[in-house]
């Protein structure tokens, strides 16, 4: 029983390009970065695909860190991100882990902007979310490829996947 590559699934390998794409959230979660100790939450989003834009179901990512001087995540830059994404302003939030699952699902504009830095001696090139916005289409109609776990009914989305390259960023890497 074998299998064949199907090229037509490659369209959107590479980085993304610098521009301001329609997205959705995919998986919001709050880890710790194994290196530093950090605590942080992870913005896991998708480049929707029932919007007609280039890099179509492709993942963008962001984190958010604790500040240093209060061991407090930066309430003024959640409830922007909250804002863009349309969250319910009244709701009240029993926990961080609550307010990361409500996030899933829920349409945003992201303006992104790629760039290289450096970190002991290493070039990494990075794809950054800059500014995030109100959706220009409210109404979301992605196909998912992997359903989040919140849309089938499995609410833990505090655990990281042991693939998940992101959270090494710091160490070596061979790519």
């Amino acid at each position: 029983m074998g299998f064949k590559i199907d090229y037509s699934q490659a369209n959107n390998i590479g980085d993304v390009k610098d521009g301001t794409y329609e997205a959705v959230f995919y998986m919001v979660t709050e880890n710790v970065n194994e290196h530093t100790g950090s605590d942080f939450i992870r913005f896991d989003l998708i480049i929707r695909n029932d919007v007609d834009q280039k890099f179509q179901n492709s993942h963008l990512f962001d984190r958010m860190y604790k500040s240093k001087a209060t061991g407090k995540y930066s309430m003024k830059r959640l409830a922007w991100l909250a804002s863009a994404a349309q969250l319910d302003q009244s709701k009240e939030y029993n926990s961080m882990e609550e307010l990361c699952e409500d996030f899933v699902a829920h349409p945003v504009r992201v303006t992104v902007k790629n760039a290289d830095r450096e970190y002991n001696g290493k070039q990494y090139h990075d794809v950054n979310i800059t500014r995030w916005e109100k959706t220009q289409f409210p109404k979301l109609n992605h196909q998912w490829k992997d359903t989040p776990d919140k849309l089938i009914g499995n609410t833990s989305t505090t655990t990281a996947s042991p693939d998940d390259v992101s959270q090494n960023e710091d160490q070596d890497l061979p790519f």
